[in-house]
């Protein structure tokens, strides 16, 4: 795998590890050359078996054909990198330019019929041994080539994996930030519904409260009014003696005006019970009505309950807004 000197090459003939269809380089020139045209490395071969070796008459010691043929190689390592470049990105185009080219150079193999028979014998292992050879050919080149263009490969697809890691890896990352952002969100809000629950339970049991509380006001003013016009009516007619002409006279002036007379006191019990179970028949209302308008049978009460008894009663005044403005 070098420059080697005629020597070497001769005795790499003579062991049989150079063959006739290898191809060598001379160091001043470019071009690979078939390992039979170097002069004395080999013995020439015999008439009849002449015509077996040479399958084209056309390509031995033609210059054309060698240079064509070395074109035609190199053209062909530049079109495997450029596959193999770009299958990893566009493997379906990629395949198809491939197939379009494989077609048009057996089509035009088969047109111009010019290969050289020793080119076609590159890279085949029942030719040549690629373990053995210790010469410089296209063989070792094309290898050391396509390894480069294999690591080229596998070094792209390698950053094309850690960018697709890195980018799910970033999408997993998004992710996770996301969820905890809608984790928080949902605590915000558990939490202010929560305030929000609390705060209308102590408004609702407040509103409550200040409703009773108000109910109870209210109670409360009525019993102080109705206690403060007992304690008036007690000071005007308390131990007043019961005058019935003065107190229809009365009674008929309050009404008038507005107001509500009340017989209260310490006897009123017994006299709404004597009243209601005995004397109505007596004071002229109806037979058997328990319950006397008061429009029609206010006098005649207060009257006959005065002819049968000779109690003191106290009179309880409910006076009306126009009663108290007069």
């Amino acid at each position: 795998r070098g420059p080697i000197s005629s020597q070497q090459l001769k005795l790499l003939a003579a062991k049989g590890k150079l063959k006739r269809s290898d191809f060598v380089r001379v160091a001043e020139r470019s071009n690979w050359i078939p390992a039979e045209r170097v002069s004395g490395l080999f013995e020439p071969r015999s008439v009849s078996s002449q015509p077996q070796s040479d399958t084209s008459p056309s390509s031995k010691g033609d210059p054309d054909i060698e240079n064509r043929a070395s074109l035609w190689l190199q053209m062909a390592v530049r079109i495997v990198q450029w596959i193999f470049i770009h299958l990893a990105r566009r493997p379906k185009a990629t395949l198809a330019v491939a197939c379009l080219l494989a077609v048009v150079s057996l089509f035009w193999f088969s047109i111009t019929g010019s290969v050289d028979p020793k080119l076609a014998q590159i890279g085949q292992p029942s030719s040549v041994d690629l373990s053995q050879l210790d010469v410089h050919s296209d063989v070792s080149q094309l290898q050391s080539e396509l390894k480069g263009i294999v690591d080229q490969n596998n070094s792209f697809q390698a950053k094309e994996r850690a960018r697709d890691r890195e980018a799910l890896e970033q999408q997993a990352r998004n992710v996770a930030r996301r969820e905890k952002e809608e984790n928080e969100h949902r605590e915000r809000v558990i939490k202010a519904d929560a305030e929000l629950s609390e705060v209308t339970r102590k408004a609702e049991a407040d509103l409550k409260e200040f409703r009773e509380k108000e109910k109870q006001l209210a109670k409360a003013k009525a019993e102080k009014e109705e206690r403060q016009a007992k304690i008036l009516a007690d000071k005007l007619y308390g131990g007043i003696s019961f005058d019935p002409a003065k107190f229809v006279f009365l009674s008929k002036s309050l009404r008038d005006a507005g107001a509500t007379v009340e017989i209260i006191g310490k006897d009123h019990q017994m006299v709404r019970g004597y009243f209601e179970s005995r004397d109505w028949p007596n004071l002229g209302c109806p037979s058997g009505q328990k319950q006397v308008p008061f429009e029609w049978t206010f006098e005649n009460v207060l009257t006959g309950f005065h002819r049968l008894h000779s109690w003191k009663l106290h009179l309880l005044v409910r006076t009306s807004e126009k009663y108290n403005e007069n």
